[in-house]
């Protein structure tokens, strides 16, 4: 066999690069070079979608501990593709093997004693929370289930890991109160004492992007002070390298609880993807991150009684406004969702919506002076039902720097029929008017999208087409599929994914 030439280390990288995934096996038989080089390649991303790829990654994992070092994107599905609210019998829970966990618990003699109990039992939170301890050099988390429950103790698990000095000192205090049968939860270790020694932060430092994603239509969220921060993913924002986190973090109707006397200053965070957040929950959110640059938001309609004024107030938009100054300096790109999935009008009364109101002022945008992206329900802008009257024109509702405006209809349906006085016509003359003004409403716009719950975009005359056309403004009408969050879920129309920023390449299975 002819000697291979010696070639430098970045002209191999271009060829592994280059190469098929299928074909990096033959590749790496060609030097001992190329064989370490492909190694990096074929570890560095590890997608689960059943049990099948469990056992040997484990068993490799085992084997080679220096493997673990390679693994930097992980991918955990532990639900189907249908959201588990449409048919639950489509998405059943991904049940881990007896054999993966004896695997698992066997491979970490100095595990906790209680954490492996929980693996043993079956609970998915404490299996991926021991599965991603495993993987020191982490850079993405992904992780889709079918509901927030089966994620409890991984919760947990990013709640102490974040605040361990923190918690146990609460220990101390409350072991002087309670006797062990009271105490709830168990007292936990936070990591592995195997994995990083005492210091359990080290195993997160490079991590940058976590996803939770669930099925829920609406995840159950805490009561105030809840020591499990079920379904609550807060201690991520302590992390000290976390770029992008995507998770429902909302902890109701109460006040945000850190779980920690020193809310976060989480100056990393450059962009969120939060999920059934409440206007009280947004601005001590955005409060911890002052140098947020992008922010995804699903607002969840929550209806408050209001029995002196006979009001029920769902929009807050004096928190929304307080929020968002909080980040005004850095914030570029704002989506503002209200997906219909997260509330169902068929089981509430059509009474109810006839009532629906505000509280504050809706020039909510206009201080946020380097936004260049904004997508917005058209609520916001201009009311709900019985507003209407008040404002057809968006002049002082935008800020000027902004380059790309997207007007969505979210709300239309799940508050019909309070928009029975709603008419499009009524929309078509407010673009009309501000395609009219626009050089002195939004000078630096370039384009503006609608996206409708309407297939036939027809419904927009070609007079506006004509104006935007003049202005030299890209127009477009969309349709806004109403089925699930095509961002927020894995859509069951395509099965495909959709990654966020293109920072990392799909997933690909995992072969030993």
């Amino acid at each position: 066999m002819p000697r291979q030439p010696k070639l430098p280390a970045e002209i191999l990288h271009m060829i592994c690069a280059a190469s098929d995934y299928a074909t990096l096996p033959q590749v790496s038989l060609v030097s001992r070079a190329l064989h370490t080089i492909v190694e990096e390649y074929l570890w560095a991303e590890f997608k689960c979608e059943g049990t099948s790829s469990l056992i040997p990654f484990i068993r490799s994992i085992r084997g080679r501990p220096e493997l673990s070092l390679l693994v930097k994107h992980v991918n955990i599905r532990l639900s189907g593709n249908a959201p588990s609210y449409e048919n639950p019998a489509r998405c059943p829970p991904i049940k881990v093997p007896e054999s993966a966990v004896r695997l698992l618990v066997t491979a970490t003699p100095a595990i906790d004693s209680q954490w492996a109990s929980l693996i043993r039992a079956g609970d998915p939170g404490a299996f991926i929370a021991l599965v991603i301890s495993l993987l020191p050099n982490l850079i993405t988390i992904r992780i889709h289930t079918r509901s927030m429950d089966d994620l409890d103790m991984l919760c947990h698990h990013f709640h102490l890991t974040c605040n361990s000095e923190h918690h146990a000192a609460q220990l101390a205090a409350r072991s002087q109160k309670d006797s062990p049968q009271t105490l709830s939860p168990p007292v936990l270790s936070p990591w592995p004492t195997w994995a990083v020694g005492p210091d359990s932060s080290y195993a997160y430092q490079h991590l940058r992007e976590v996803h939770i994603i669930s099925n829920d239509r609406i995840p159950e969220v805490p009561f105030k002070g809840s020591p499990t921060h079920k379904g609550n993913f807060l201690g991520l924002f302590y992390l000290p390298s976390l770029e992008h986190i995507t998770a429902p973090i909302d902890t109701g109707r109460w006040e945000l609880d850190w779980g920690h006397p020193n809310p976060p200053k989480a100056v990393h965070i450059k962009s969120l993807d939060l999920t059934v957040v409440s206007e009280e929950s947004l601005r001590p959110v955005l409060d911890a991150t002052p140098s947020l640059e992008k922010l995804v938001w699903d607002w969840g309609p929550k209806f408050y009684d209001n029995f002196d004024s006979g009001q029920r107030k769902i929009l807050w938009l004096i928190q929304v406004r307080e929020g968002l100054l909080k980040v005004s300096h850095t914030l570029k790109h704002l989506e503002i969702t209200a997906s219909s999935q997260r509330w169902d009008p068929k089981n509430e009364e059509p009474e109810k919506f006839a009532w629906i109101a505000h509280d504050g002022d809706y020039a909510i945008f206009k201080a946020l002076n380097n936004l260049e992206t904004l997508q917005v329900p058209f609520v916001f802008l201009l009311g709900f039902f019985g507003d209407l009257d008040r404002r057809l024109s968006l002049d002082g509702l935008l800020p000027s720097e902004l380059e790309h405006l997207i007007i969505n209809d979210c709300l239309i349906n799940i508050l019909y029929p309070a928009y029975r006085g709603w008419h499009y016509e009524d929309f078509i003359e407010i673009l009309r008017s501000y395609l009219s003004n626009w050089a002195s409403i939004t000078p630096r716009i370039r384009s503006l999208r609608l996206r409708f719950n309407i297939q036939d975009t027809s419904w927009v005359p070609q007079s506006i087409l004509d104006l935007a056309t003049d202005a030299g403004i890209d127009f477009q009408v969309e349709y806004r599929r109403d089925i699930v969050m095509e961002k927020k879920t894995i859509s069951y129309m395509t099965s495909k994914y959709e990654y966020g920023e293109g920072q990392f390449r799909q997933f690909r299975n995992f072969n030993v």
